[in-house]
């Protein structure tokens, strides 16, 4: 049985998580996963960095520590807005060997299909209109991260 963290972020303290938890509850409940915990970060803009996101922050320190063999989260723009970020906790995760979950995306890291990420629309991206242009297919990402990039920032 897979050992599974929810991670659920609203931006503003006039939403709330209940659909998001309830939700991802109910993917791992089908699924067959044991949910270890739920991390939260309400009211807190995904543009903040982990050291302002007390939820991800405990999270990612459970990562390092194996807690468990997934992270389950909404969106991945839940994980974070800043592509700085989110390749630093893509990267957390990668290193640890702990699987992603983005039920909006209907990606799961740790099938087949979800690494292959639907290859069809990666092909050659590039992200615009931020600081510099980059080339999302860059020697140092993994298929998987080039996905997450495309997921979070599409063309």
């Amino acid at each position: 049985m897979k050992r599974v963290a929810i991670y659920i972020r609203v931006s503003t303290s006039k939403q709330d998580t209940d659909n998001q938890r309830r939700e991802l509850e109910a993917v791992a409940k089908r699924s067959g996963w044991q949910v270890v915990k739920v991390y939260e970060d309400a009211g807190i803009s995904g543009a903040k960095g982990r050291d302002q996101r007390p939820g991800l922050d405990a999270m990612m320190k459970a990562v390092n520590a194996k807690e468990f063999d997934m992270v389950a989260s909404w969106s991945v723009d839940r994980l974070g807005r800043s592509l700085t970020d989110l390749l630093s906790i893509l990267q957390g995760l990668h290193e640890k060997g702990v699987g992603l979950f983005l039920h909006q995306q209907r990606l799961d890291t740790t099938t087949t299909a979800g690494i292959r990420c639907s290859a069809q629309s990666l092909n050659f991206r590039t992200i615009p209109n931020r600081k510099q242009s980059l080339t999302i297919l860059d020697n140092e990402f993994t298929g998987i991260e080039e996905c997450l990039l495309w997921l979070a920032f599409p063309v």
